[in-house]
């Protein structure tokens, strides 16, 4: 164990949420300032830094989100888990100080002047204003922009995810994202597909996001083999794609503004463009 005013260390999470939130209680818990928190296999060492490997625990990170949520609102809580959600190597570290610098801050709510005393679970009137617009902060907007191009991920995926209909009434789709965010869009799919059966595989972070009758759950696993496809898949994949052929307009061809707005790297799970 390290010196508790020792602060030229590297804590390395296992690159969840809750690892990340262990990491953050850690801090607090040990009264350090660490320079660098990162997923385990991104730890780049300082010189004569130390590096602390932080074992995730549900139950502590379970008390940082409550904490957070109560003294910064769930509206901070969910820009906490969209940021975290990014692949960057530097999100750990971003998401700590913004959460330092929020706890600590005059934005966190005064419950000590509240009858309530930090028993409520909404935002309260008493904050003033909100850290999420501080984006000239040097603590808060990396935090921020992590936040944003998660987010774009996010409406890409909800954009251009292709199911599949397969043998026993499944459908399936695949995805590769460049952030975790299957997580942050299966509300999404479970609420427009609610008597459906599906799953959305994310090849690149080996997490599948599983729906049944309207309510999901994650599964870690490196590869999900589907059920064949159904008997009039074929027939409706070539229609669709006929169909998006039919909408083009020849003289209007910008392949350089299609792979603006449909990045060539999502091409190989879109149906009209892998055929």
């Amino acid at each position: 164990m390290m010196s508790k005013q020792t602060n030229n260390v590297a804590l390395a999470y296992d690159g969840t949420l809750e690892g990340l939130m262990t990491a953050v209680f850690w801090t607090y818990a040990n009264h350090c300032n660490p320079e660098d928190i990162r997923p385990a296999e991104h730890v780049q060492t300082r010189l004569d830094q130390e590096v602390i490997d932080i074992d995730t625990d549900m139950d502590l990170a379970l008390r940082v989100r409550k904490g957070i949520c109560r003294q910064l609102g769930p509206g901070v809580w969910r820009a906490i888990t969209q940021a975290a959600a990014s692949d960057n190597p530097n999100t750990g570290t971003a998401v700590y100080r913004f959460i330092r610098f929020a706890l600590a801050s005059r934005y966190a709510c005064p419950c000590g002047d509240c009858p309530r005393k930090g028993s409520c679970t909404t935002p309260c009137s008493l904050h003033r204003g909100s850290v999420l617009d501080e984006w000239s902060n040097p603590d808060v907007g990396p935090m921020l922009e992590l936040r944003r191009r998660v987010l774009n991920e996010c409406e890409k995926m909800r954009q251009f995810i292709r199911f599949e209909h397969t043998a026993g009434d499944y459908w399936f789709a695949r995805c590769n994202p460049n952030a975790s965010v299957v997580p942050l869009v299966m509300d999404h799919f479970a609420a427009r597909f609610n008597t459906q059966r599906f799953v959305i595989f994310d090849e690149v972070h080996h997490l599948a996001g599983v729906s049944q009758a309207g309510s999901w759950q994650l599964v870690f696993t490196d590869d999900v083999a589907p059920p064949p496809p159904s008997s009039e898949e074929a027939r409706m994949q070539d229609a669709w794609r006929r169909f998006y052929d039919a909408l083009s307009v020849e003289c209007r061809y910008n392949p350089e503004l299609r792979r603006h707005f449909m990045p060539k790297r999502l091409w190989a799970n879109i149906t009209e463009m892998a055929g």
